[in-house]
C-alpha cells in the first residue's frame, strides 16, 4: 500500500471509477477544484474517452503532491473496494484469447507486424491514450502524439502503436498488445485483425 502508483495503476484505478467518484476522490486527495474542472473541460469533446479525463486528473493530482501512495488513495476514499486495488495490480491472463483467435504461442511472443498495427489502429477509436498507457508509453509521449495529431484519432492511434512497436524493453509482443487490449475493454478489435 505504500507503493507509489505507476501510470498504468492510475489508469486502471481511474477506469474503474465513475466520474463522480473519481472527482470526489481527487478532491479528497487535495486536487484543486479549478484544476479538476479545467482538465474535465479539456476532455469534454467527444473525441476523447471518458477515462482520459479521469486518468489525466489523477496524473495532475500525482504531479501536485510530494508523496503519493495507494495508502493515501485508500485513506482518502474509504469506500473504495479493496478488491479494486487488487485489480489494479493483477496481471491479465490472455491464454484463452490466444486460443479463441487461434494465435499460436510462438506468434504471440513475436513483435506484431506493421500490417497488424495498421489494421488495429483503425479499430481502437478514442481509446488510443488508454492503450498507450497500458502498453507502457510515457504519458508525456502520448500527450505529445495527441497534440501533434489533434482530433485525428486514426493518426494518433497509428503513432502510438508505431512508437510502442519500436520500444526495446519490455519487448513489444502480440501477447502484450492483447493484454493491453483486454485491459481497456477493446479485445473485440481482434476480430478485425488477421494474425
Amino acid at each position: 500500500m505504500e507503493q507509489s502508483p505507476s501510470s498504468k495503476h492510475l489508469r486502471r484505478l481511474a477506469s474503474n471509477l465513475e466520474i463522480k467518484d473519481c472527482r470526489e476522490l481527487l478532491i479528497r486527495l487535495g486536487l484543486d477544484t479549478k484544476v479538476l474542472n479545467d482538465v474535465q473541460e479539456k476532455f469534454a469533446p467527444s473525441a476523447y474517452h471518458e477515462n482520459d479525463f479521469k486518468y489525466t486528473a489523477m496524473l495532475r493530482w500525482e504531479e501536485s503532491v510530494t508523496n503519493s501512495s495507494f495508502k493515501i488513495i485508500h485513506d482518502a476514499f474509504a469506500e473504495i473496494d479493496k478488491h479494486l486495488l487488487c485489480e489494479v495490480f493483477r496481471d491479465v491472463n490472455v491464454d484463452d484469447v490466444l486460443e479463441r483467435f487461434s494465435i499460436p504461442a510462438d506468434r504471440a511472443n513475436k513483435i506484431p507486424s506493421n500490417t497488424i498495427l495498421q489494421e488495429l489502429s483503425n479499430h481502437v477509436g478514442n481509446s488510443g491514450k488508454q492503450l498507450g498507457i497500458e502498453l507502457g508509453l510515457e504519458s508525456a509521449k502520448i500527450e505529445e502524439i495527441q497534440n501533434d495529431h489533434s482530433y485525428k484519432l486514426l493518426h494518433q492511434n497509428k503513432e502510438i502503436l508505431r512508437v510502442w512497436s519500436q520500444t526495446k524493453f519490455p519487448k513489444p509482443t502480440v501477447k502484450e498488445l492483447i493484454k493491453a487490449l483486454q485491459r481497456i475493454g477493446k479485445i473485440g478489435c481482434l476480430r478485425k485483425i488477421s494474425f
